[in-house]
């Protein structure tokens, strides 16, 4: 399997990566940089932030536990604030030991076509049957 990204896949990365930069407050990320427990109005204010999809709706689709590793797959839709479709897809997977998350991976991107978001679950679905040669 080849996990290498894609042009298309490392611009999302970068633009992400301009977003949080950009947008995340100072005191915040002081936080999180030094691991320190973010408080109820920490993330009152980053959601704010994020409530450009003001009718986000989060669903976790499927999920799977082994050993001290859990993946979770998500799907996320809603409508941007200048009226068009949101959807994102993908998995997390973390890691988690004396009842505490300790790292986290999130593979998550995009969903659409040119008609619209279409079913994240159909995406992934797809993706993962494509890749496993059962399609």
């Amino acid at each position: 399997m080849d996990l290498r990204l894609t042009e298309d896949e490392l611009a999302f990365r970068a633009e992400v990566r301009a977003f949080v930069r950009d947008s995340l407050p100072a005191s915040i990320r002081e936080k999180t940089v030094a691991g320190r427990k973010l408080s109820k109005d920490d993330y009152v204010r980053w959601t704010r932030i994020l409530a450009a999809v003001q009718d986000l709706r989060v669903e976790l689709v499927r999920q799977a536990v082994e050993s001290d590793v859990e993946w979770a797959e998500w799907s996320f839709t809603g409508t941007k604030a200048d009226g068009s479709p949101f959807a994102m897809a993908g998995v997390v997977i973390v890691g988690v030991g004396d009842g505490v998350i300790r790292w986290a991976r999130f593979y998550l991107e995009p969903v659409d076509d040119e008609t619209g978001p279409v079913s994240p679950e159909s995406t992934v679905a797809a993706a993962v049957s494509q890749h496993l040669g059962t399609s």
